[in-house]
């Protein structure tokens, strides 16, 4: 093991705490009074919302300790006041936490991912903040998806982070509908991921973080600006508890309290690869605080970035 704890008293075993082996897995039990290790026929399950603790250096996985070895300060705005303020963080993104950039001497590669979901090979994992912290999605067609400069920032973002698989490619058809009297255009791309580490959440993916069991497309296409918790068997409160690491460290987020502004919650928000509709308009769904939201990620107004979204093979967990 490369970590935790093992109490031993007279010569013999009397507990055992957290141990972590790196590269394989085992039972640890205790047979009279002797520690006892056996390799493991099952893996470890994976919940929506887990953390997961991974190295993009190395490809392993990594402790907490080891994600909290490098700790800065770094300067911001408050965004109510303009006023300056100085927040205390881990400073562990090799690309800038939250999109601020240059602060090599407070790194290290282990990072802190949440679960998305699973399936029987592999993890998918979100990464706790933003790798750019404000992007343009498109300047020019949003109907025919992310530009290649967008998609070339999450390239360079995460291209050198080892030990992840390639993401699938991301297809989306939406046929022209009427609003009104107007109609919308046809949208139809493909994001070919055939050369990258990461790639970026889906609308889909967001709808099922945030506990949302039932969804009316046409009203979220043409009616209404955002998407935000269900209360679907959970109270607001309790959903947000479920859910909140969606939006991690995204301005006015907080675990009890979506008001709340934090240091701990700086960036606006990070945009999905999904195009929606809006009264016709084809736009970008990007997260902010507890919802989905309709932007046009033309222009950046909205201070979204890159949350990059990898994949992992189970072995490698």
């Amino acid at each position: 093991p490369t970590s935790g704890s093992v109490d031993i008293e007279n010569n013999r075993v009397v507990s055992v705490s957290n141990l972590y082996f790196s590269k394989n897995k085992y039972n640890v039990s205790t047979v009279d009074g002797n520690l006892v290790a056996s390799k493991s026929s099952s893996t470890r399950t994976y919940e929506s919302g887990d953390v997961v603790y991974f190295d993009v250096a190395s490809g392993e996985p990594c402790t907490e300790s080891k994600y909290k070895e490098s700790i800065g300060e770094y300067e911001t705005y408050d965004s109510l006041n303009g006023s300056k303020i100085t927040i205390t963080d881990y400073g562990n993104s090799a690309t800038g936490y939250n999109g601020i950039d240059n602060k090599d001497e407070n790194q290290n590669s282990c990072l802190k991912f949440y679960v998305v979901g699973s399936v029987e090979d592999r993890v998918t994992l979100i990464l706790d903040h933003n790798t750019t912290g404000k992007i343009n999605w498109n300047t020019e067609d949003l109907s025919s998806g992310p530009s290649s400069e967008f998609l070339l920032q999450l390239k360079n973002d995460t291209k050198d982070w080892k030990g992840t698989l390639t993401p699938e490619n991301y297809d989306l058809h939406i046929e022209a509908q009427c609003y009104d009297e107007s109609c919308s255009e046809e949208i139809d791309y493909t994001i070919d991921y055939s050369s990258y580490t990461s790639k970026i959440l889906s609308m889909e993916e967001a709808i099922s973080i945030m506990n949302i069991t039932s969804v009316d497309f046409k009203k979220m296409f043409f009616g209404e600006c955002c998407i935000a918790f269900s209360e679907n068997n959970l109270t607001t409160s309790e959903a947000r508890s479920k859910s909140y690491w969606i939006a991690d460290r995204l301005l006015g987020t907080s675990k009890e309290n979506s008001n709340a502004i934090t240091d701990d919650y700086l960036e606006y928000g990070y945009y999905t690869q999904s195009v929606g509709l809006y009264k016709v308009k084809p736009t970008i769904w990007n997260v902010q605080s507890f919802r989905l939201k309709h932007t046009d990620g033309m222009g950046g107004n909205d201070s979204s970035g890159i949350r990059p979204v990898i994949e992992v093979s189970k072995d490698k967990l």
